[in-house]
């Protein structure tokens, strides 16, 4: 069995001019930031796989998880519309955005046809980020 090389990866640090002064952001509404709790794994693995990084299970993360500081690693976390039984939920994106539309289409969106024109951009757009086009089902 031949050996793969390992994929090259980018490192960036936080400049040490910057170290008194930690970015400032605001959490957008509906969401809020939380430690990592036991049990958040599953669904970290499935965002993973989402994001393009498949095979991430337990001995996967078995050797990061000590390198992590005490509640250093940070949950987005958002409301459940499906168990608050909304029926209409959609959102919006640049269309430049492949990986994040690739993502959301992984999520189970589909694309919004509002005219003629739009058909063929979400056929471009698909066949670009290698996603099988289809619509939504009523």
């Amino acid at each position: 069995m031949e050996e793969q090389e390992p994929e090259l990866q980018v490192q960036m640090v936080w400049p040490a001019n910057l170290l008194s002064a930690p970015p400032t952001y605001q959490v957008p509404t509906g969401y809020r930031l939380r430690a990592y709790q036991p049990g958040d794994e599953p669904r970290f693995y499935q965002l993973m796989e989402l994001a393009g990084w498949p095979g991430w299970d337990d001995a996967k993360l078995k050797p990061w998880l000590h390198r992590i500081l005490p509640e250093g690693w940070v949950m987005a976390v958002s409301e459940r519309f499906l168990s608050a039984g909304y029926r209409t939920i959609h959102l919006y994106t640049e269309p430049w955005r492949l990986a994040a539309l690739k993502i959301y289409l992984k999520l189970g969106y589909v694309p919004l046809i509002a005219d003629p024109g739009d058909l063929d951009h979400w056929q471009k757009i698909c066949q670009e980020v290698d996603f099988p086009f289809s619509l939504a089902k009523e």
